[in-house]
């Protein structure tokens, strides 16, 4: 693969390398490699994220979104579909994919293949995303969630959080838009029901008559 593409991956997690800290301070990523039904493997990145201004890693360290949750030590040997940027590394050869949208437990071992946009009741979509497409949906993806964001910007203590918090929304709007499913559970809303009895109620009406 000579070119990075949306793609979806489903297979069985053979390994998983925790991050590590270099001698010069500097951490790797945490490599979680899928193994799929052809013999080969793919290896999901995640880079601890570092401070915008102090360029300081996070203490305790903060990875993307798909992350939280995962429990790394007991990950291998399950199957898993996972959603990102497919490539191969330019310096090992191996296959990668980073800029993950969604790594959920579950799924078939099989090759890769390119993400499908959801199908649409007037008219069929195209099977695959392409570079381009994917850029486009990323770009309208951010602009909404950053008219989402920009009501409560006041309300974050540091401008790199109010960024991590438009691109985790973007990630999620972009995840329903290829997947055409929720990343996460809509809440009902519950009735909200008076406290006080009729009866108080109509009396305060009629003397106030």
């Amino acid at each position: 693969m000579h070119r990075e593409e949306m793609a979806v991956i489903e297979g069985t997690v053979s390994r998983v390398f925790q991050a590590t800290q270099n001698d010069k301070g500097v951490w790797k990523p945490i490599k979680i490699a899928v193994s799929l039904s052809d013999g080969s493997h793919v290896d999901c990145i995640a880079f601890p994220k570092r401070d915008y201004e102090s360029k300081e890693y996070y203490d305790p360290l903060v990875f993307d979104n798909w992350v939280k949750g995962l429990n790394l030590a007991t990950l291998e040997g399950e199957s898993v579909t996972v959603i990102g940027v497919l490539s191969n590394n330019s310096y090992s050869g191996n296959a990668e994919m980073k800029d993950i949208n969604s790594f959920k437990l579950g799924g078939n071992a099989g090759a890769p293949r390119k993400a499908e946009a959801p199908r649409q009741t007037n008219g069929a979509m195209p099977p695959a995303i392409d570079e381009n497409q994917m850029r486009i949906m990323r770009q309208s993806t951010l602009h909404y969630a950053s008219i989402l964001i920009a009501p409560l910007a006041k309300d974050f203590e540091y401008p790199q959080l109010m960024v991590e918090k438009t691109i985790d929304v973007a990630g999620k709007l972009l995840e329903y838009v290829i997947t055409g499913e929720m990343p996460f559970q809509l809440e009902q809303a519950e009735t909200v029901v008076s406290e006080e009895p009729e009866e108080e109620i109509f009396g305060v009406l009629e003397a106030g008559e």
